[in-house]
């Protein structure tokens, strides 16, 4: 689960008929969570907005010019670990979906309508 206005995202974990709190990290994000992978294998996919601000009310993503930046983060489904995060780009729509495609692709549509495709790579020598 996501909470913009508290800045988190959270896994519930629910076994033996009890709910308890898997994992929680700071994150912030508008949109919706994708699950992708087999079950031993889940990735938990979902933008990241940064902004200056801390007022999470504040946060505008236009017409008259963006206050936030987003970014996609990959997470071990199981324990919230990051995996990987991309570079930070202009912000995706509000409540928009974060959604997988063909070959590992994962698509973000900008408030602006165009789209963002990113994938996974491995790091490479050049890489920070």
């Amino acid at each position: 689960m996501m909470d913009f206005g508290l800045g988190t995202g959270s896994a519930i974990d629910f076994r033996d008929g009890r709910m308890s709190l898997a994992w929680k990290v700071t994150q912030r994000s508008n949109s919706y969570i994708t699950l992708i992978g087999p079950a031993d294998k889940r990735v938990f996919v979902n933008a990241n907005a940064h902004s200056e601000g801390t007022d999470p009310t504040k946060y505008n993503p236009g017409p008259l010019g963006a206050n936030y930046m987003d970014q996609i983060q990959w997470r071990d489904a199981r324990t919230g670990k990051l995996l990987a995060a991309s570079d930070f780009y202009p912000p995706s729509n509000i409540v928009g979906t974060v959604s997988p495609g063909y070959g590992g692709l994962i698509y973000d549509i900008l408030g602006d309508g165009r789209a963002v495709v990113m994938a996974v790579r491995p790091a490479g020598p050049d890489d920070k």
